[in-house]
Formats: structure tokens, sequence, C-alpha cells
């Protein structure tokens, strides 16, 4: 009897042995994510009315909307529209069966600092820097529509195009 307590404790020993010197391995998760910079940007029409003459400045503003996300540099410009420098001094035209209307957008007031193209993130030197919040940003667009002689009567109308570049 004695021999078999004695085989019973034996074996339970190499059972516990070999269960307390089990062997482990380990391996690692690696973690990572990547926040892709987006900014998302919309305008407000830039409405001078209806006129009878053009032989007084006439100002109106319109809103740009801007939101970058947080820690993202970007800058705003504004094209020169489709009918830009055609006729006479103004870069910035609206057109009515050909007839042309010279107008004019700046960045910091009317007859201000003109607005100048970000095509390819900032092609002229007038343009808005910023960095994003990820709040929406409004940004004054100035318009004038300077004095100049008065065309001929119509619908006079362009389309500018806002780039905002990140």
């Amino acid at each position: 009897m004695l021999k078999k307590v004695a085989l019973a404790a034996a074996l339970c020993a190499a059972l516990y042995s070999t269960a307390a010197s089990a062997l482990t391995q380990t391996s690692t998760i690696a973690v990572s994510a990547t926040i892709s910079g987006t900014c998302t940007i919309s305008a407000t029409a830039l409405a001078f009315g209806s006129l009878v003459t053009t032989s007084a400045n006439t100002d109106v503003n319109s809103t740009v909307t801007v939101n970058c996300s947080n820690s993202l540099p970007y800058t705003v410009g504004i094209d020169d529209g489709a009918f830009a420098g055609a006729i006479g001094t103004h870069p910035r035209q609206m057109n009515s069966g050909g007839s042309r209307l010279g107008y004019q957008v700046y960045t910091n007031a009317p007859g201000g600092t003109i607005f100048d193209n970000n095509v390819g993130g900032g092609a002229g030197p007038n343009i808005i820097s910023a960095t994003g919040t990820g709040a929406s940003v409004p940004i004054t667009v100035f318009g004038r529509l300077p004095i100049q002689a008065t065309p001929a009567a119509g619908a006079y109308t362009d389309t500018l195009t806002v780039t905002v570049s990140y």
C-alpha cells in the first residue's frame, strides 16, 4: 500500500511540475490610425442688384464658408471668372450678350486688396491663409462694381471659382 501511495504521489508531482513549467510565447499587435485632413467650402452669391447706371461704386458682400480639419493649414483663393480681362481695365467681368460689366472682389474691404487665384495651392499673394479648427469659418468677400461707362441693358452674369487648397 505504501508503494501505491508513493507511486500516486510521484505521479502527482510529475504532473504538477509539468504544469508549473509550461512554456509560453508572446506576440505583439501593431496599432495605428491615420487621420486624413479634409476641407469643405461653400459660398453665397455676390449680387449687385438692379442698377440704372454705373456712375457710382456699388459695394456688396458674399460669404465663403470653409471648414477644415483641426490643425490643417489651408489657403483660399478666387479665380478671375469666365470673362476675365477681355475688355477694358477690369480683370473680372460679367457678360450679357457680348456686353461686359467690370467688377472686382477683395479680401479686406471694397477697393482694398484684390482676391487672387488659388489654383494649385496659391498662385497669387493675395489669398487667405489659415489653419483649420474643425469648425466652419466664414470669410467675407467684398465685391465692388466700380464707376464705368454704363453698358447696354441686360442681365449680366459671371461665375467665380473659389478654391481651398490644403
